[in-house]
């Protein structure tokens, strides 16, 4: 029997991490980075890839990523000019400021404007947030020990922002954040830290992108301190390559009176996961809601934390998911009332429509419910188009695709009803528009309620 080689008992996934110097990553001089990255790839060395033997993974396999070779950005953006961006971002977010980052390298020919432009936000790029260490930091909400993945970006991180707006200011003008992937088998970390003062507002949209049709890995963390009475908008769309991978940790903490508006569209990359935890102050309020639209061997999975620490908060949670093919979406919500949480009032829905006899959800709603005086409620249905409302559609002269693809189009405009921007909202709905232009009629029976008409 031979015998068993080091490399062999590694954790599941740890050669990711493999080969990289971190002393050569932003912040090296500064030796609270340089121990913070070390402690997060020790961490992610030690726990490896998450596996359906954890209960938060129980849907979800990492096996190909597992698989996958990839490599840190060299410091140069790849080739892209401003149509092709714009081609693939559509519809931009009316008069916002846009940021590109293009290969993890931020791209001032690329955005629309410099990093001062907006009056009352500070914004500061990653490598700067990390030499002279003000402002919110790295790993101060979502620690080492979130997750490994979690881990994994936090040692490597590279390319992203720090934003921050001072107590009382009002920023009428949206941040839109680009992060674009050009070259094949690249990993990126972006890292987004958001940070509002007490009774401060401020809206931001993040889009991934990438222009390649081979694997790429982007393992983003964003980190959200809200003050008292603070309010944020914060949207995001992921549109990434079909062989792409996309891994987001996020962690949000909600202070008291504040409001947290969050929707998340999901359209693109054969594997992705979004993973937010909010912690709600007294008399908070949080909306973590979202639409994810999914084809061919997609797996889309959302997974939500929301503990009501403190009383008189407010959570809402709504997504809706279109999963056709064999594609597979995951939903894992959990609302957690503290002993000292009481009336709180939180509510949780998701919604999936399957338009093919392939296509499969898996949904766990879950409460943990320690207080007494709480109004609490969860649900998760699942089912395919109406036939009746097709019915309806057909025997007024619309054909059987275009009845379809407007009765999804209506399914998932209803979720991104819950954006309070109006502007992110438009841009969201294009994206809608593109996928159903691309993906429909689906899969569906081509005589799907033609009985019925007969």
């Amino acid at each position: 029997m031979s015998a068993v080689t080091k490399s062999e008992t590694r954790p599941a996934g740890t050669a990711l991490a493999d080969g990289f110097e971190l002393s050569r990553l932003p912040g090296a001089g500064n030796a609270a980075v340089g121990a913070l990255r070390t402690a997060a790839r020790d961490a992610f060395l030690a726990a490896g890839l998450p596996g359906r033997r954890d209960e938060a993974w129980r849907y979800t396999s990492l096996s190909g990523l597992g698989r996958e070779s990839f490599a840190l950005p060299d410091g140069k953006a790849g080739t892209l000019d401003v149509a092709a961006l714009e081609a693939r971002v559509l519809d931009d977010v009316e008069d916002a400021l846009r940021l590109a980052f293009v290969d993890g390298v931020f791209s001032p020919a690329l955005s629309t404007g410099a990093l001062d432009a907006v009056e009352g936000v500070s914004i500061r790029l990653l490598d700067t947030v990390l030499a002279d260490g003000n402002g919110l930091q790295p790993g101060e909400i979502v620690t080492v020990e979130e997750s490994p993945l979690a881990a994994l970006s936090t040692a490597l991180m590279s390319g992203g922002l720090g934003l921050a707006v001072p107590a009382g200011v009002a920023v009428e003008r949206p941040v839109h954040v680009v992060f674009v992937t050009t070259k094949p088998g690249l990993m990126t970390s972006p890292r987004l830290l958001i940070e509002l003062g007490d009774d401060a507002k401020l809206t931001v949209m993040e889009s991934y992108t990438s222009l390649t049709d081979a694997a790429v890995f982007t393992n983003a963390v964003v980190e959200v301190s809200l003050g008292a009475g603070a309010e944020l908008g914060h949207y995001k769309l992921q549109n990434e390559s079909p062989a792409g991978y996309h891994i987001s940790t996020q962690g949000v903490v909600v202070g008291d009176n504040a409001s947290y508006d969050n929707f998340i569209l999901t359209l693109g990359a054969t594997l992705s996961r979004n993973q937010i935890r909010a912690e709600l102050g007294t008399a908070s309020l949080c909306h973590l809601n979202g639409g994810y639209m999914i084809h061919d061997r997609q797996l889309a999975d959302t997974s939500s934390f929301i503990h009501h620490a403190q009383p008189d908060a407010n959570s809402h949670q709504v997504y809706k998911g279109v999963i056709d093919g064999q594609a597979h979406g995951v939903f894992a919500g959990k609302i957690r009332v503290a002993p000292d949480a009481q009336r709180t009032d939180g509510y949780q829905l998701n919604r999936a429509l399957l338009l093919s006899d392939t296509a499969e959800i898996n949904a766990k709603p879950e409460l943990e419910i320690f207080a007494d005086d709480v109004k609490c409620s969860h649900g998760a249905t699942a089912g395919s188009l109406d036939e009746d409302w097709l019915f309806y559609l057909r025997s007024r002269g619309i054909p059987l695709a275009e009845a379809q693809a407007l009765l999804v189009g209506a399914f998932i405009e209803e979720a991104l009803e819950t954006v309070n921007h109006e502007g992110v909202r438009a841009a969201l709905s294009t994206h809608v528009a593109a996928w159903r232009g691309r993906n429909m009629p689906s899969s569906l029976p081509a005589d799907a309620g033609a009985e019925a008409i007969e």
